[in-house]
């Protein structure tokens, strides 16, 4: 608010988003958000002759047709080394995320016609813990949350916590139980370290496959590698 006012000439702000999932002290990450869509367009001058031009991604034009964001535009990663961030509720309850799942497969611009199988197979219960972004073709991680939840959240806690609200919380012990398993650490460091060469290949081919089996079983993975190896160069495993 103080740079706002101290800088009339800024004509758009974007915030690096924190999504929460599953509960309040956790939140998801993974290759799909790294790949910049973490950043959220969402704060826009306004004034007589702006204009909305289109949704996704969200744009602005102020009267003489120039997009808000090719002028004086503030961006996310700026605003998140500020310690500034958009909290993102959006992967928090049940009944929340079937409801966006349902939406997003009917969607023909999100293209996720899994969504739902994905919400009961990876959010109401953790079946593939590599995949809990609901951008499901990326890997992606569960993480704890440490930090603190605007006013609002806590007030939102506290009328959840007396019953107050009929809203159904998501069972926590099994996201606890895999966030205290060294496995789950070393595969998650793991595709942290392999994100930035990940960029150069498209989601869905082999080596992101064996990726996740590697993940799994280390030891059986090692063996069916050397099997193709030693298969390729013409010896018997």
């Amino acid at each position: 608010l103080e740079m706002l006012r101290e800088d009339s000439s800024i004509t758009a702000l974007s915030f690096k988003q924190i999504t929460f999932w599953g509960g309040f002290d956790y939140l998801v990450d993974g290759w799909y958000l790294r790949f910049g869509a973490e950043i959220f367009h969402r704060l826009f001058k306004w004034g007589p002759g702006y204009h909305y031009v289109t949704h996704r991604p969200p744009t602005v034009h102020n009267p003489q047709g120039q997009d808000l964001r090719r002028l004086h535009w503030i961006d996310g990663k700026l605003l998140a080394r500020k310690g500034i961030y958009l909290y993102h509720y959006s992967l928090l309850f049940p009944k929340q995320v079937l409801e966006k799942c349902a939406y997003y497969k009917q969607a023909d611009w999100a293209r996720r016609s899994k969504a739902l199988r994905w919400a009961e197979e990876n959010f109401l219960n953790l079946g593939n813990p590599y995949r809990v972004h609901n951008v499901y073709d990326y890997p992606s991680w569960l993480e704890r949350f440490t930090g603190d939840h605007p006013p609002q959240i806590g007030i939102l806690r506290a009328d959840l916590q007396a019953a107050r609200m009929d809203i159904a919380l998501r069972p926590i012990d099994d996201i606890e139980q895999l966030l205290q398993s060294p496995s789950y650490r070393l595969g998650r460091a793991g595709l942290k370290f392999l994100e930035p060469f990940s960029r150069w290949w498209k989601p869905g081919i082999y080596w992101r496959q064996y990726l996740e089996c590697f993940i799994r079983d280390p030891r059986g993975s090692i063996k069916k590698l050397l099997r193709n190896v030693l298969k390729v160069g013409g010896q018997q495993p």
